[in-house]
């Protein structure tokens, strides 16, 4: 904590494993009951480090309920493909952590470099489309001399998606469903970036506005389990580094947008 690391129970997990297997202790497991044991007996809390809603109405949604078997009639659940954008602090730690009764929960400054994710999937899971990184830097410099990326980048100045990079997204997975002679139906939402275009191979069909909350997939759990993954790589590797003597404060923790493409791509494949 003195280094600004915050320290969540999958951390705390890890890092006993490892002790543990240093020490020989093959019985071991850490389980949630002794991180309560130990929580107790070490006075221990769980804060934040520092301090969306939108109407919902309730009849559109069951009536977009009810017409979602015709629009999804002749469909496989394989076919069927849901895409959402989320902005992404790259460099963001989690913002809470395990203090001691009464000591005051700090953290450092925390990092403003932000990217945009476009993740995309079927409704089965069987399928997650390469995710689409959008920075600010036309050419980082941490990619030169690469020849192969782990997600596929584009620049905007603002690191938006905007409706041009969407519809070249389209295209790109319209040509891919082409090649492979298979039809989707793709759900989005009403973002001003997101065109209506008539595509041969991908049908294109529209959330009601203000009830993608209650809809969309990517919503309801997706981009929550991604960001999770994301969060539980960038922590290991805070901590790595501390270890290592390299970092004395997490919160000066850096990474390249080739390493966050590397940590976004790994946590795309955990979630399941």
């Amino acid at each position: 904590r003195d280094a600004n690391v915050p320290v969540n129970g999958t951390i705390l997990r890890e890092k006993a494993l490892e002790i543990a297997d240093r020490l020989g202790l093959k019985d071991f497991t850490a389980s949630n009951g002794w991180i309560d044991r130990m929580k107790k007996r070490h006075n221990l809390v769980y804060r934040s480090l520092s301090g969306e809603s939108s109407s919902v109405d309730e009849a559109t949604i069951e009536e977009w309920k009810k017409s979602l078997p015709n629009l999804t009639k002749g469909y496989k659940p394989k076919d069927v493909f849901n895409a959402d954008e989320t902005g992404l602090f790259s460099n963001l730690l989690p913002d809470k952590s395990y203090v001691s009764k009464g000591d005051s929960c700090h953290g450092g400054k925390m990092s403003k470099l932000r990217l945009t994710v476009l993740l995309c999937c079927n409704s089965d899971g069987s399928e997650k489309v390469t995710p689409l990184v959008v920075g600010k830097s036309r050419k980082p410099r941490c990619f030169k001399n690469v020849r192969s990326f782990p997600t596929n980048y584009e620049a905007e100045k603002k690191a938006w998606i905007t409706k041009a990079l969407f519809e070249d997204f389209l295209q790109k997975l319209n040509k891919k469903m082409k090649f492979q002679n298979r039809k989707i139906i793709l759900f989005i939402d009403q973002c001003s970036a997101h065109p209506d275009l008539q595509l041969s191979n991908v049908r294109v069909e529209f959330f009601p506005a203000n009830c993608t909350s209650k809809l969309q997939t990517c919503d309801l759990g997706i981009i929550r389990s991604f960001k999770v993954f994301y969060r539980k790589q960038l922590a290991r590797k805070a901590v790595a580094e501390l270890e290592n003597g390299n970092l004395y404060d997490a919160c000066k923790l850096k990474l390249s947008v080739l390493e966050a493409m590397q940590f976004i791509s790994a946590a795309w494949r955990s979630v399941t």
